[in-house]
């Protein structure tokens, strides 16, 4: 690794201290870019932390031995290494040397398909999250050092709730997409009615997140008044999976925060997220958590009281 980059992760590493960590993050109409400031991962597992959510993630590396994962794909990144992944994407990371660090951001899907340059009339913001994993591209040297210097700037700017902050991580969004957007990848020139279209399927992503059943593909075409087999196409090419995976993920994922925020029987969060029985939730979760809903709930406890035993004392208070 350059020298330069080196130091830029060092400063990035000592900005750390005061950080803090979360479970989730939520992105609304107002802040709909999010950073989680630099998270230190220092518990080695024998097996992959696996998350889907229904926010786009930016995982940006800095330090640390870590392995990221996809369906059917994954990669060792090194400190600058950007990482996509979609709306209920499955991914996560397995740690190889601790402690590692990254930068986490997530981005509402409607504001980076809705959103419109002139100067890029014809860019598709969403598609480095919704092609293949194995298609995004990787990072150069000289993108890595771009990468790291733009973290600089963002952690120099962009964290807190005021506008200034949320200004700066909007366009830190858009500059690090630019960064891996060049006349090769899918994104330019491929989606020259992307809001359009993407206004045209919220109907559907609407129903789809406000239920716990199965919701047919007809049913969610009507909402849309487009005819079922068009709707089916243009869903998975605008978000990067079927409507089907994108309903029966959000499903999983409605029941693992139910599952990770109480003590609620997991029989009875199986039937309420519109599961047939326990064992059904059981097969769904080990698929795309590599773990048992309990192994899940016991995992969050340790991680919960492993955190709040490592967070920061309040400083005392002076005479």
């Amino acid at each position: 690794m350059p020298s330069e980059n080196k130091q830029l992760a060092a400063g990035l590493i000592a900005q750390s201290k005061t950080t803090r960590h979360e479970a989730y993050y939520n992105c609304t109409p107002e802040n709909p870019v999010y950073i989680s400031a630099n998270k230190i991962y220092d518990v080695l597992r024998p097996t992959p932390w696996m998350d889907m959510h229904a926010e786009l993630e930016i995982y940006i590396h800095l330090s640390g031995g870590m392995r990221r994962f996809w369906e059917g794909v994954a990669i060792d990144v090194k400190p600058g290494d950007v990482c996509f992944a979609g709306s209920f994407e499955p991914h996560g990371y397995q740690l190889l040397d601790v402690p590692a660090q990254g930068i986490v951001m997530e981005a509402a899907p409607d504001f980076l398909a809705k959103t419109v340059f002139p100067e890029y009339p014809g860019m598709n913001w969403m598609s480095l999250f919704t092609v293949p994993p194995a298609q995004r591209p990787r990072a150069t040297p000289p993108m890595r050092a771009r990468v790291l210097e733009l973290c600089t700037r963002l952690m120099n700017y962009g964290q807190g709730d005021e506008p200034a902050a949320r200004f700066h991580r909007r366009l830190a969004l858009f500059e690090l997409l630019l960064i891996f957007t060049t006349e090769d990848t899918p994104a330019r020139g491929k989606q020259p009615h992307q809001a359009e279209t993407y206004a045209q399927l919220m109907p559907a992503i609407t129903m789809a997140i406000n239920s716990r059943q199965l919701i047919p593909n007809n049913k969610a075409a009507a909402a849309c008044r487009m005819p079922r087999n068009s709707f089916i196409l243009t869903f998975e090419k605008v978000m990067g999976v079927s409507f089907t995976k994108f309903v029966l993920r959000h499903r999983i994922e409605g029941a693992c925060k139910a599952i990770a925020l109480s003590d609620a029987p997991i029989k009875t969060i199986a039937e309420e997220w519109g599961f047939a029985n326990i064992s059904h939730l059981h097969r769904l979760f080990v698929a795309h958590y590599h773990c048992t809903p309990a192994e899940f709930r016991q995992r969050m406890k340790e991680r919960t009281a492993y955190r709040n035993a490592h967070a920061p004392k309040p400083a005392g208070k002076t005479a």
